[in-house]
């Protein structure tokens, strides 16, 4: 529980929060792109649409990163 540990934490966590960053990104980037040309919407619903997406892509991410990498015991 010295220094060097928490600089071990302290990278894991900014390693899952990167890739919960990266995967907010590429989860709306896709999905708007897929969504665009599946539904008859106007631009404004499917960037909502793909935000929500997003959101939940990132939110399951970070959930799974943090328990299964970051905080285990």
């Amino acid at each position: 529980c010295g220094i060097f540990s928490l600089g071990g934490k302290f990278s894991q966590f900014a390693a899952v929060s990167v890739g919960g960053l990266l995967a907010n990104v590429a989860a709306f980037s896709v999905s708007f792109a897929v969504l665009s040309l599946l539904l008859p919407l106007g631009t404004l619903v499917v960037a909502n649409i793909s935000v929500l997406v997003a959101t939940g892509v990132s939110l399951t991410w970070n959930f799974l990163g943090y328990k299964l990498f970051v905080f285990r015991s």
